[in-house]
């Protein structure tokens, strides 16, 4: 197309006479209007602007006209130099021509009438709108190069089409976070385009691998929308829930009771305040063979192995997790193939299937403990709910659930202890490398005193594993049964086993083993027999209760089970909540009850402090005392009214205060040190806060010369021969 010109350059100013010519550009083009008042003439309209016969004799005929309104103002003919100034006979209604046209007709004759230009040009046709270059009806192009190819057209281009295809190409670039696109459409035969701008984005929404965040950000670049990815891993205190990190999901203190819960309805299980739950997860169940990717079908692959996901036990995570109960895993079992270098390995009593050694190589076992974790890792990311403890296999301290073979002979004890830390810690690195914020657990027996039979001391093993540690953290699931395995009776004297009547000596000893961070309590599996009476059980599991609520540092409890077991019942062990004909016993409505009881029904079972501890002084019948929430249970010891709520938990401004006893005596007495001062730690008995405040009491520790302790809310310690001795800080009445 030409370039745009000035009005000026289409004519001269208007000249005097009977006709006014107006000259102007529009459209591009030059452009003449000519009004007159033809008087006498060769009959002339008023509008006619100079026609045929004016200029082809070379003569104008109009009379009383002395203006030439060809050219010049000269009455005569045109000449070869009017060849810069169109005239109105260059310019026809249908002849619409452009600025880089000049006028070369020498005083010759312009017919337009779609024949001959003389103008220099080339043939015009009627709906032309060309440059001085041969035209073609595809060149509506801007460039003026007068070369006859297609140019790209714009906007102010107007050209005939019959589809958006003839117009041009569309196009996008890029403009800040967006794309700016431009569109050709074919509109009644003529090529229209239009632009607009489209944000890039959204971008996808961010998402979890594991317990790290993916977040994406969209941008535009070369002239496409694009998408930048950000891998970014939560803080070993957060999780990865549902595109977002949250804080580990801790159990709340609230929700202290648990269960076992034998595929009972999860509604039931649920809708009655189970905080957790444990599910057993046997390795040679979700692995029988080995097979390496690709898997058959219905299997998963993980780490160059295939698994085949426990139908059953996965419908319960995804249930349970869905009604905000946390789920705990415990993890044994070697299949067959995992195990081929070992013999003599113990039977499961069921079925007689030898799950029960050690697998050959520990890495296949982190391997599949690595599997779930990813797995059951978040239930907003693949739905299949969240496991959030593992116990690493099951009462490790026993030759019958951990063995190296060679059962019924158990080995060499330190065998046994090294070869379970290796497993421990190569599966606890598994699942903290998609689960950094687990909590793994070691799985005991009662048993922590010396060694009897195939079981041996609970200590070694948790010396073990804290050995190989190197600073990492871990847990401890105990299994506090009566020292007769499903019996009711309990009380502090039941040591070298770990009991509710002597579960504080394990926190104690695990307050001193790593005071820096002490490893946690667990209860994962205990049980009561009702085949001493329903009554019986149901008292010791509210006495159960209340011993584990009174001991700080214990973080959960699950029972063991919801219904009886035919080869349990068989061993006398009617352990159930449930007889196995669905009928639910009188320890049901403990379990059930007990964190909800109105006070005074007799089912509180010390859920009516939670979540403080009611730390008392008891007194025997030598005079000797004893300050601790927990009922020693024997030797006489009696409640008096003397006691202090303290927090079960650290609290601001408070600090903890430790059982403590002299070996070989019965002189307890309290400490601000874990270490217990040289003597014997039987585990913190709760937070005492250390300012005074509103219904706030002072605790004060005694002594006499005689060598005993008691702690008073009185400075002086209320009589002679007992003296203060110091403020150990203050409890709530």
């Amino acid at each position: 197309m030409g370039t745009m010109v000035g009005r000026d350059k289409c004519a001269q100013a208007p000249r005097p006479g009977r006709c006014r010519w107006f000259w102007g550009c529009v459209a591009l083009a030059c452009l003449v209007v000519v009004a007159c008042n033809d008087a006498g003439g060769d009959g002339d309209a008023p509008s006619d602007g100079g026609d045929v016969s004016d200029l082809a004799s070379g003569t104008d005929t109009d009379a009383g006209d002395p203006v030439d309104a060809a050219d010049d103002g000269n009455p005569l003919p045109d000449t070869p130099s009017d060849a810069t100034e169109p005239d109105a006979a260059d310019v026809q209604p249908a002849d619409v021509r452009d600025a880089d046209e000049v006028d070369t007709d020498g005083g010759g004759s312009d017919t337009d009438g779609g024949g001959a230009d003389t103008d220099g040009g080339e043939s015009d046709t009627p709906a032309e709108t060309g440059d001085a270059a041969s035209d073609v009806a595809a060149d509506t192009g801007d460039d003026g190069a007068g070369d006859g190819t297609s140019d790209a057209p714009d906007a102010g281009d107007v050209a005939t089409c019959t589809s958006a295809d003839e117009c041009g190409v569309s196009t996008a670039r890029c403009d800040g976070d967006g794309l700016s696109r431009t569109a050709w459409e074919c509109v009644g035969g003529r090529c229209a385009s239009s632009t607009w701008t489209e944000p890039c984005g959204p971008p996808p929404a961010d998402r979890c691998e594991g317990d790290a965040l993916v977040q994406y950000t969209a941008i535009c670049s070369d002239s496409a929308c694009a998408e930048i990815e950000a891998r970014a891993p939560c803080s070993a205190s957060e999780v990865c829930v549902s595109g977002a990190c949250v804080e580990a999901p801790g159990r709340p203190s609230v929700a202290f009771k648990g269960i076992q819960p034998d595929f009972h309805a999860v509604e039931e299980i649920a809708g009655n305040g189970a905080g957790h739950v444990a599910m057993n997860m046997v390795w040679a169940i979700w692995q029988p063979e080995l097979h390496a990717p690709p898997c058959p079908e219905g299997w998963e692959a993980w780490d160059g192995a295939c698994f085949l996901p426990d139908a059953r036990v996965d419908d319960q995570i995804r249930a349970y997790t869905g009604r905000g109960v946390s789920v705990t895993g415990i993890l044994f079992g070697s299949p067959a193939w995992a195990r081929s270098g070992r013999s003599g390995c113990p039977a499961w009593a069921g079925d007689g299937t030898a799950w029960f050694c050690a697998p050959d190589d520990p890495a296949t076992y982190a391997r599949f403990v690595g599997y779930l974790a990813q797995r059951y890792r978040d239930p907003g990311d693949r739905g299949t709910g969240r496991i959030d403890d593992y116990v690493i296999w099951n009462e490790v301290n026993s030759d019958d659930w951990f063995s190296l073979g060679g059962w019924p002979n158990p080995g060499n004890a330190a065998d046994r202890v090294a070869a379970h830390a290796t497993l421990f810690w190569a599966a606890s690195d598994a699942i903290h490398a998609v689960r950094p914020a687990a909590r793994v657990y070691v799985s005991l027996t009662h048993l922590f005193g010396g060694d009897e039979g195939v079981h041996f001391s609970g200590y070694r093993v948790l010396d073990g594993v804290e050995a190989a540690s190197a600073g990492r953290s871990w847990h401890v699931a105990a299994h506090p049964y009566s020292r007769a395995v499903g019996g009711t009776s309990f009380d502090a004297w039941d040591a070298p086993y770990v009991t509710f009547g002597t579960l504080h000596e394990l926190t104690g000893y695990l307050h001193a083993l790593r005071p820096e961070d002490p490893p946690t309590v667990y209860i994962t599996e205990v049980g009561f027999t009702s085949s001493g009476g329903e009554d019986a059980q149901a008292d010791a599991l509210c006495r159960a209760f209340r011993q584990s609520l009174a001991t700080p540092g214990v973080t959960g409890f699950i029972y063991h089970r919801y219904s009886d077991h035919p080869f349990e019942v068989a061993a006398g062990l009617a352990l159930g909540l449930a007889a196995d004909d669905g009928r639910q016993k009188p320890a049901w409505a403990v379990w059930a009850l007990a964190d909800r009881a109105a006070a005074g029904t007799g089912l509180e079972c010390g859920f009516e402090y939670h979540p403080r501890v009611d730390v008392v002084r008891w007194r025997n019948p030598a005079g000797q005392y004893w300050v601790t929430p927990r009922d020693p249970g024997g030797r006489g010891y009696a409640r008096e009214t003397l006691h202090w709520l303290l927090a079960r938990e650290e609290e601001d401004r408070t600090r903890p205060l430790y059982d403590c006893v002299v070996p070989g005596t019965e002189d307890h007495f309290v400490s601000t040190a874990a270490g217990c001062e040289g003597q014997q730690p039987m585990g913190p008995i709760g937070w005492a806060w250390t300012n005074p405040g509103p219904g706030r009491v002072p605790m004060y520790r005694c002594y006499n010369p005689a060598g005993a302790h008691f702690v008073s809310d009185d400075p002086e310690c209320e009589a002679e021969p007992w003296r203060p001795e110091m403020l150990l800080g203050y409890g709530h009445r």
